[in-house]
């Protein structure tokens, strides 16, 4: 078409920091500190801390749809991102001796299993301390998923989850040898079919 004079102006997806690396250094390569300011920048964005529990794809159905506020709720504002049985805070590394004691060092005091102040009459042997990385749940205390009542949820740190989850892992444990004992009773194994056709 005609009329030059009204044509748009090319966009460019380029931004202007961008802009600047490309046209500076020496054939059009950035400098060593223009690089080193990428990098920060790169690291420099907002974090966002959301550690989710693993849910079994075939248990997700059984969950609320509104599951991540209800737990975000129990973690946060009930529980005040703390462990509701001993108390370890969320998303923190702690020092701890692996039976449940741990040091708190918001207040500068050890703390039993059960989140109480506790007083060290020995001195601790420092080879037995251990650090961990504590990630708050919400768990089910009835182990039941369709149950979401505030009574039956608990934000719990990993130590308290497993503890409480202990006798229902090892039901699904033998849940899991059962079920593939029953498959192979109906099919025959294909490993031993294979094996067996191989023999003839």
């Amino acid at each position: 078409m005609g009329g030059g004079g009204n044509r748009m102006p090319k966009m460019s997806n380029t931004s202007p920091f961008d802009a600047g690396l490309q046209s500076s250094g020496r054939n059009g390569r950035a400098t060593r500190h223009e690089q080193s300011r990428t990098n920060l920048l790169s690291f420099s964005k907002p974090m966002n801390h959301r550690i989710f529990m693993p849910i079994r794809h075939e248990n997700r159905w059984l969950y609320p749809i509104d599951w991540e506020q209800l737990s975000g709720t129990i973690r946060f504002k009930r529980a005040g991102a703390r462990c509701e049985r001993c108390a370890r805070p969320h998303l923190k590394r702690i020092a701890h001796l692996g039976d449940g004691r741990w040091w708190d060092a918001t207040t500068s005091c050890w703390r039993s299993d059960q989140g109480k102040r506790i007083s060290m009459k020995s001195n601790v042997n420092l080879s037995s301390v251990r650090t961990t990385y504590v990630v708050l749940a919400c768990a089910h205390l009835d182990h039941d998923p369709t149950n979401s009542l505030p009574t039956n949820l608990q934000a719990l740190c990993q130590r308290c989850h497993m503890i409480n989850d202990a006798v229902e892992h090892r039901w699904q444990r033998w849940w899991n040898v059962f079920r593939l004992r029953a498959i192979r009773d109906l099919y025959e194994d294909p490993r031993l079919a294979r094996d067996r056709l191989l023999r003839r």
